[in-house]
């Protein structure tokens, strides 16, 4: 009897001699080493052929099936196979596995998925995302994603990224660039806008804190500042001309007066 044929587990046959009927009854189990049956008072004599699954030169993803190996599993005794995979490694691989689908190669398949994945015009190191890919990933995760802890604050708040950008990396990098230094990270210039080309920019952690909802505005002199901006500009101290505007009422040329004295 062929060893090829296609099964899913060992096969026995149960030849059961009776005084009425001596025509065999075929049954399977899947985990016994033996079969004793009895009927009555009638001994049954069994004769059992076990017939294993050859997977020689069948080939599982990236994997080829080189040849079959007992080994023990879970107390168990099962048939594993040594494949060779395409990048030439060898691995031993338990036959359900293979043939379920559950294992494609020696791991190299996850690697060079992952590879794929990654390298999105040329942004990754060692596997790991690029700056320029992360900004993108979060912004889209923040905007997109009820799960993320930022999403109140983003997409809560009815701001999305733009079709272009959600679609592809690709599209937010050629309308971005490169940050310009470890400095930067993305901003976008109208704090209620979208994540899109004409509201977005590489900042500074100081040009973005002088961009943030929170900031009291003014204008002097037909000019706008965040109020920090006009301490900086007139070599004022912050917290004081953030009290004297905020909490006492006084303008801000009054209040930078005040305090040059």
């Amino acid at each position: 009897m062929s060893t090829n044929r296609n099964m899913d587990a060992s096969f026995f046959r149960l030849s059961r001699l009776t005084r009425e009927d001596s025509m065999p009854t075929i049954i399977t189990h899947k985990n016994a080493a033996t079969v004793i049956a009895k009927s009555g008072n009638h001994h049954a004599s069994v004769i059992i052929s076990v017939m294993t699954l050859d997977l020689t030169k069948q080939r599982f993803g990236r994997l080829v099936a080189s040849s079959m190996i007992k080994r023990l599993c879970a107390g168990r005794r099962r048939i594993h196979w040594e494949c060779i995979c395409d990048c030439g490694q060898r691995r031993i691989i338990l036959t359900d596995k293979l043939r379920s689908g559950h294992t494609r190669s020696c791991g190299c398949l996850a690697k060079d998925t992952a590879k794929r994945t990654f390298l999105i015009h040329g942004h990754a190191a060692n596997y790991r995302a690029t700056p320029e890919y992360k900004a993108w990933q979060m912004a889209k995760s923040r905007c997109h994603n009820p799960a993320d802890a930022r999403f109140p604050l983003y997409g809560g708040r009815g701001i999305k990224m733009c079709d272009r950008w959600r679609s592809s990396f690709v599209a937010f990098f050629e309308d971005m660039g490169r940050r310009p230094s470890l400095k930067h990270s993305i901003d976008r210039k109208d704090n209620d806008g979208d994540y899109a080309p004409e509201n977005c920019r590489w900042a500074t952690a100081k040009e973005q804190a002088n961009n943030k909802r929170c900031n009291v505005r003014i204008t002097v002199k037909g000019k706008q500042y965040t109020l920090k901006q006009f301490a900086e500009a007139n070599g004022v101290n912050y917290g004081r001309l953030h009290n004297l505007v905020r909490y006492q009422g006084l303008s801000p040329t009054l209040a930078v007066a005040k305090i040059q004295g």
